[in-house]
């Protein structure tokens, strides 16, 4: 059996983060996440208002529907900032995530980071990353083939 040549791997990676590193790609977009972040408070703020205002309706059905997309977004926020994207601070960076997805997301800090360090131990690994586990969407081979019948089966073979 033929290894493969780790060196000219490296080599490869090492030239596409200096390319990366070149085109700005690396650089933190402090404006960007401070608009990101203003935007999304205001909506936040917007929606419960609405639906105070609003008072008992089914057009609160809109809102609630509103809201679930900007919840996600927090939750894409708090991710960038423990991946520390956002600031240069460490701690700007993790009382952020802690902030957007634990106050706005509802979504614990720690529980989001060891889950997230278990996906990045072992990317796509079927029983080690928690990130493709069995769900509503299947993500593997081996999870698909479970699926056989029901709405599950209905469901697996038009999911992609």
């Amino acid at each position: 059996m033929v290894q493969p040549n780790t060196e000219q791997y490296a080599s490869r990676y090492t030239d596409l983060v200096r390319t990366v590193e070149k085109a700005g790609l690396l650089k933190r977009k402090h404006l960007y996440y401070w608009l990101q972040i203003g935007a999304h408070v205001t909506a936040f703020l917007g929606i419960w208002a609405g639906f105070f205002l609003l008072g008992d309706s089914w057009f609160q059905l809109t809102l609630a529907a509103a809201l679930g997309v900007v919840v996600t977004q927090f939750g894409f926020l708090g991710h960038d900032a423990a991946h520390r994207q956002m600031f240069t601070s460490s701690a700007w960076n993790a009382w952020t995530a802690r902030i957007l997805a634990g106050a706005f997301a509802g979504l614990s800090f720690a529980w989001w980071r060891a889950k997230h360090n278990k996906h990045h131990k072992s990317p796509n690994l079927e029983g080690y990353d928690p990130d493709i586990g069995p769900g509503a969407i299947a993500f593997t081979p081996g999870i698909v083939a479970q699926r056989t019948s029901g709405f599950a089966g209905w469901f697996v073979k038009r999911q992609g």
